[in-house]
């Protein structure tokens, strides 16, 4: 038998590939990740079945802390006609608004941040 304390943050080794380490500690990553229901969306178990063996490899250094990795939104210009002349203005593909907000979010928790 293993305990393991909550509350660790997911610090993936290889940006977040699968069968990736997490470099924290982070017991989730054992975990099947299903809500208990879609109202309440809490973890659907504290106990698992895992395999125990020692780790030999190389040991990363924690990033979890650092912050979020800054991401950069990419769009793709097109020409748009004003009266006679040609604009360029930005045309962002339907999954490109995801990148967006996700970048906005990041620079609200920036702001946040700084609040301290």
């Amino acid at each position: 038998m293993a305990r393991i304390h909550e509350g660790a943050w997911y610090d993936p080794d290889k940006g977040g590939d699968i069968n990736a380490l997490c470099k924290y500690g982070n017991p989730n990553v054992l975990t099947l990740d299903i809500g208990t229901s879609q109202l309440a969306q809490a973890t659907s178990a504290h106990t698992t079945l895992v395999e125990i063996e020692k780790y030999i490899g190389p040991i990363d250094n924690v990033t979890a802390f650092n912050g979020p990795v800054e991401m950069v939104a990419q769009c793709e210009y097109v020409p748009a006609s004003q009266g006679n002349r040609m604009i360029k203005q930005p045309a962002l593909a339907q999954e490109q608004y995801a990148c967006v907000y996700a970048w906005l979010a990041l620079l609200f928790f920036r702001k946040w941040m700084m609040k301290g």
